[in-house]
């Protein structure tokens, strides 16, 4: 993060370095596997506004991210996952700049506003964002009672909503928070 202001030129060279090999990578899978069964991720978990400001973001990893996307969208990809990890909330304006596709998912963390990323995205499906801790320590009547509110406010969303822990699920969490999960997404997770 430091290089950021004592070397900028060395920081833009590992991006340009990082973004070409991801490229190179996206057109293996996709020679393999083709477009129409494969849907490719892109993340940025050191791009959070926990490690670096939006304008930095704007700078160091907006150009990189927005010419990875048009890449792989020029090589037929209709859909990219993303999972902008952390706090993006300053981010929203720069990622809603990025083709992620027809329509893209993006899968945010907790810190983010599951209405403010929609703001910024509407076009694209939210995933996301329950806190994963919540689901890992709470009682079985409270992880399906918050699933089921997040639930209900993502299935406003414009652009669609898939449910999903803002991270994942940690590696104790016990078996009947799990099936909390799934029976709150059974009973509220239809769109009317």
């Amino acid at each position: 993060i430091k290089w950021t202001y004592k070397h900028p030129d060395a920081v833009h060279r590992l991006c340009r370095l990082a973004t070409d090999y991801n490229k190179k990578i996206a057109k293996h899978w996709i020679n393999i596997y083709g477009t129409k069964t494969l849907i490719l991720a892109m993340g940025e978990a050191s791009a959070s506004n926990d490690m670096i400001s939006p304008d930095l973001f704007k700078e160091f990893v907006l150009p990189y991210l927005k010419e990875e996307a048009e890449h792989l969208r020029a090589m037929g990809s209709k859909h990219i996952f993303c999972h902008p990890c952390g706090d993006q909330n300053g981010n929203l304006p720069h990622w809603a700049q990025v083709p992620l596709g027809d329509p893209g998912i993006i899968s945010i963390s907790q810190q983010v506003d599951i209405e403010m990323a929609a703001e910024y995205l509407p076009s694209h499906v939210i995933l996301g964002n329950m806190e994963p801790s919540l689901i890992q320590v709470e009682t079985p009547a409270k992880v399906y009672e918050e699933t089921a509110k997040l639930v209900e406010r993502g299935k406003k969303i414009p652009g669609g909503y898939i449910f999903a822990p803002g991270c994942a699920f940690g590696p104790s969490t016990p078996e009947e928070n799990v099936l909390a999960v799934t029976r709150a997404v059974e009973d509220h997770g239809w769109y009317d």
